[in-house]
């Protein structure tokens, strides 16, 4: 199941990457996120690893971090695993002078596969989240 969304943010480009990259900025724009741990290397460097908690009505659920792909103010991919989920994160960065266009593709791949039958049921909520979390982040860098 892939999601792609696409936003338009009235700040560079240099701006944008550094803080949706910057590990301390998570909780102010993905919801539900607690804190980030390191497990190793550092974030955003390409091999670091690190996991994400978070917390919903259900408790606390932790999902491991590997940055796949970092090239500064251009793009920066991201694998999250969880028990139930595989998922690969890729933003891209369109440098537009004093504004960035904004583009997250995510694929994601339910575990075990029998569960892939929820997906199209699924995709729907799992777009909304997304682009809600992308306005959080538009809001807190247009401030």
């Amino acid at each position: 199941m892939t999601i792609k969304t696409i936003i338009q943010i009235e700040a560079p480009v240099s701006k944008v990457f550094r803080d949706l990259t910057d590990g301390k900025n998570l909780k102010n724009w993905i919801e539900g996120f607690k804190k980030l741990r390191s497990v190793s290397g550092r974030r955003p460097n390409k091999g670091s690893i690190s996991k994400q908690i978070f917390e919903d009505s259900k408790g606390l659920m932790e999902v491991e971090e590997e940055i796949l792909y970092y090239e500064r103010n251009k793009e920066f991919q991201v694998k999250l695993s969880h028990k139930n989920m595989l998922t690969l994160e890729t933003y891209q960065f369109v440098n537009q002078g004093d504004s960035t266009r904004l583009i997250l593709t995510t694929n994601i791949r339910l575990i075990p596969m029998f569960i892939g039958i929820f997906a199209p049921f699924m995709k729907p909520q799992m777009k909304k989240s997304q682009e809600a979390n992308l306005m959080r982040l538009k809001r807190l860098l247009e401030k």
